[in-house]
């Protein structure tokens, strides 16, 4: 690896225009001063800046003649060590109108000080003096410009005394600039929270500079460290007993570390304001981010006010509408007893959920409670789901117009902290009267769904549709299972009716009867044999790659006539190892497109892990970000159909152009061209992670079952895997790892409160669900027999909607009492939004009362 050190002259490209910087720079060389190109992810310079960077020459072809491009791993701030370096470096800084200082009067400078000159000047900034016409009248501005310019090389010399390693040095300066000194000076630990720094850079950098161990902002950084994790893990907060123990153990135990952890948690009990929230429930403290306890409370006092609200069509009025759409339609006239209750209870709800497994209507419902509901005269019938593949889907299959939540809603990045702003809000609503239909609404963290509740105009309404035992949000939040386990009572508050009949597959299918065997944590009864479309084949870990190339290469295309790269989805649980998706489409593309040729300027940078496979022509790849303009979505999948060198302003540009998949049969393939500095966001898409395919369909598909998975192969995943075929199912692996993940759930180790917050409410305003009037009877012409589960039983109608017998909700994710915490001896007050339904409520303000007495502890510690 290389080291250059030099000064930036012109800046070509800033990263966050996409991929890495690129920069004209100056370099130090035993011969002078040479120019050159550099590029850098590592962090953003600008023009003036002195840098010493780490990195590797390769070639680059710009207007027909090759070139070397210096692509940096690490970039610092730095200061000179020629004379010509340090004329040139002074040059930037200083000028003759603000400082007295002149060219000649630099170079005598740096003549009578050597090469060192910069360095001298860092220890001693007086001797600045000497580069002005006049010391006495521009001192001020010499030594002000001059510690602007070194305040970043100061920050850098001391993280890396303190040992905080480059990458984290990069993202800190990137985060503050020119600020970073003035930061870390006040408090190091703010720097903590910085993508990719993390507790342990903040705590060397603060334990150098001297912060005490217990000092409030290196337990304070302890705690938000514990709950980012949390939230990492879709937690919405966490019992304070374990935030205290694991703050704990990041702080050191020695000197009674949990007990000054437990009193700084008592002193924040009783603020309102912080960055660190601790709550009263009935299981004793909690501790929240902020953004996240008002969140949750938020969406549950919406929700209350919709459940509250005096109904818009009264029962007859529904079954008049229903009996004319059903007569017109013969696909609805077929509908069972639970898909009418489903759109009847829909119909008459202003919030509504609507269940169930793969191939039990879900789709079909959609689209008769969307006629019905346009035969009752509602105009503003919105279609949205969380992503665009989903959306596509959607639309697709209700022939209705879908976006995705985020175009709807009109999102844009907050640049500040990386999430999403919404311009269609409680000040600017979605149109009065909508009714807002949200697919696949597993996908929905907590914070999107306040965005969603907040966007419904007073007299909004909701309808929210997915499948619970689905994978649930990358995002904080358990939002679908929580509205559906609230309750007041054995009564459900959020009317909800779950489909349990199996239509879309055939008759004799197994998969979408045993996908509820796994749903139940039951291991299904497999061999490999194909049996009603589903077949399991035991292989070791080491050998599960081979053989799924070998099926897919070879009986799936010679025999079933499948196109591997169309027709079926390869999944595993993760990326990176064994029969990981890195290496499953290495092997594919290999196998698959082995003439692909290699695209000049994609090549691994120094942040891309060596051993994700990159994409060459001819392959299959997949979109990781959404392009509207182009009408690309994340996890669209197309071909590399090529690469083209052009000549725009006089500069040369490489574009890869990718031929995506038509959303229709027979439709042309959309043709949408990325620049070659874009490439990271085409993946392979011969094979994909369970989490990409979540909304998607495939006509077969092929599931990696190893033990190398285990941190992330678990029953959710698996079951959202097995529902994403239509007519072929393939289990490759251990038969261990697949009993293994079966008998674990690990959603049920999110921690959140959306669903006793809707209980809160519900008891605060003496709600109780209305005991809805029965459907008339009606006789419905002969359907063909369903498929139904071993296990499945006839539902039961609940109030407010239609539950299979037995349960098959996820229960409610809370922590179990703590025996000897403390007792409840306050609540979190959310301030109620105005009663009257024609204003907007406020977003809530979250009211944390401050302790009436002394509570000696948060909770038990291990052992006692």
């Amino acid at each position: 690896m290389d080291t250059i050190a030099g000064i930036v002259t012109h800046v070509r490209k800033k990263p966050e225009e996409g991929g890495s910087g690129l920069y004209v720079v100056r370099y130090e060389t035993a011969g002078g001063m040479v120019e050159a190109k550099a590029s850098s992810r590592a962090l953003a310079l600008e023009v003036g800046d002195w840098f010493l960077a780490k990195g590797e020459w390769r070639p680059n072809v710009f207007r027909g003649r090759t070139e070397h491009i210096f692509n940096a791993v690490s970039v610092k701030p730095d200061l000179p060590a020629t004379r010509e370096g340090a004329a040139v470096f002074l040059s930037r800084i200083f000028e003759a109108g603000r400082h007295g200082a002149t060219p000649a009067s630099i170079r005598a400078f740096v003549d009578r000080h050597g090469a060192a000159a910069c360095r001298k000047a860092e220890q001693n900034p007086e001797i600045l003096a000497e580069i002005s016409s006049d010391p006495a009248r521009f001192r001020g501005a010499i030594l002000a410009d001059w510690a602007r310019r070194l305040s970043n090389r100061r920050a850098v010399v001391a993280m890396s005394k303190a040992g905080v390693d480059d990458h984290a040095i990069g993202r800190i300066l990137e985060a503050y600039k020119d600020d970073t000194w003035k930061v870390l000076r006040e408090n190091p630990y703010v720097v903590s929270r910085v993508p990719d720094v993390g507790f342990p850079n903040a705590d060397k950098l603060g334990v150098d500079m001297g912060i005490p161990a217990g000092d409030d902002r290196r337990i304070e950084s302890a705690v938000l460290a514990v709950l980012d994790r949390a939230r990492g893990e879709g937690s919405t907060g966490l019992p304070a007993a374990k935030a205290a123990e694991e703050a704990a153990a990041l702080l050191g135990r020695d000197g009674g570390m949990r007990a000054q952890v437990e009193n700084w948690l008592l002193a924040a009990a009783g603020r309102r304001d912080g960055p660190v929230r601790v709550d009263r429930s009935p299981k004793g403290f909690v501790v929240h981010l902020p953004e996240l306890l008002v969140a949750e409370a938020y969406v549950a006092r919406r929700i209350m006010d919709m459940l509250r609200a005096p109904p818009v069509h009264t029962p007859a009025r529904v079954d008049a509408a229903m009996e004319r759409v059903f007569a017109a339609n013969p696909k609805f006239a077929r509908f069972d007893a639970v898909q009418r209750e489903a759109v009847r209870s829909a119909a008459l709800s202003q919030v509504f959920i609507l269940t169930g497994g793969p191939g039990t209507g879900k789709t079909t419902v959609t689209e008769a409670l969307i006629a019905v509901l346009e035969e009752l005269g509602h105009r503003q019938i919105d279609l949205v789901a969380p992503t665009g593949k989903a959306a596509k889907r959607a639309s697709a299959a209700t022939k209705r117009k879908a976006l995705t939540l985020h175009r709807r809603l009109l999102a844009r990045e907050d640049k500040k902290t990386g999430g999403s702003m919404f311009g269609v809000n409680r000040e600017n609503p979605l149109p009065a009267g909508t009714v807002l239909l949200v697919d696949e609404t597993s996908m929905i963290d907590a914070q999107t769904m306040a965005a969603v509740v907040d966007a419904l105009p007073p007299d909004g309404r909701l309808v929210l549709i997915g499948d619970p035992h689905q994978l649930p949000s990358v995002g904080a939040g358990n939002v679908l299972a929580d509205l559906l386990s609230a309750r007041t009572g054995s009564r459900p508050l959020v009317p909800s009716v779950g489909l349990v009949n199996i239509y879309r597959q055939e008759e004799t299918s197994s998969i979408a009867r045993e996908s509820r065997t796994v749903k139940d944590g039951k291991v299904p009864f497999m061999d490999n044999k194909v049996r009603g479309g589903l077949a399991f084949y035991e292989h070791d870990a080491s050998d599960i790659a081979e053989e799924i190339v070998r099926l897919v290469t070879g009986p799936m295309r010679a025999q079933l006539g499948l196109d591997p790269a169309r027709d079926v989805a390869v999944m595993s649980p993760q990326a990176p190892g064994p029969a990981g998706t890195w290496e499953l489409n290495a092997r594919l593309s290999a196998a698959l497109n082995p003439g692909g040729r290699a695209i000049e300027g994609v090549f691994h940078g120094p942040r891309d892990d060596p051993k994700m496979p990159l994409p060459r022509v001819g392959d299959r790849v997949m979109a990781t970000k959404n392009d509207e303009e182009n009408d690309v979505f994340n996890g669209d999948v197309g071909t590399v159909a090529g690469v083209e060198d052009r000549n725009a302003d006089g500069r040369q540009k490489r574009v890869i152009k990718v031929a995506f998949d038509p959303d229709a049969p027979g439709a042309r393939p959309r043709l949408v061209e990325y620049p070659v500095t874009r490439w990271r966001e085409l993946i392979l898409a011969y094979a994909c992670t369970i989490h990409k395919m979540q909304g998607s369909q495939a006509t077969a598909a092929v599931i990696v079952a190893s033990s190398a998975h285990a941190g992330m192969l678990d029953r959710t995943i698996l079951y959202t895997g097995w529902t994403r075929p239509e007519e072929l199912l393939f289990v490759v692996g251990e038969r261990s790892a697949l009993e293994d993940a079966v008998s674990r759930r690990a959603s049920d180790l999110r921690w959140t409160r959306l669903a006793e917050f809707v209980e809160r409410a519900a008891h605060e305003c003496g709600f109780a669900p209305a005991q809805r009037e029965p459907a008339p009877a009606r006789p419905a012409p002969a359907a063909p027999a369903p498929v139904q589960s071993r296990s499945a039983v006839p539902p039961r109608v609940v109030p407010g909607g239609v539950r299979p017998a037995g349960g098959g909700l996820p229960p409610r994710v809370m922590v179990p009492p703590q025996p000897g915490g403390p007792a409840p001896v306050g609540q979190a007050e959310v301030e109620a939004p105005g009663q009257a339904r024609a204003a907007r409520p406020a977003v809530p303000r979250i009211v944390l009362p401050r302790p009436k007495a002394p509570v000696p502890s948060l909770g038990p510690r291990p052992g006692g």
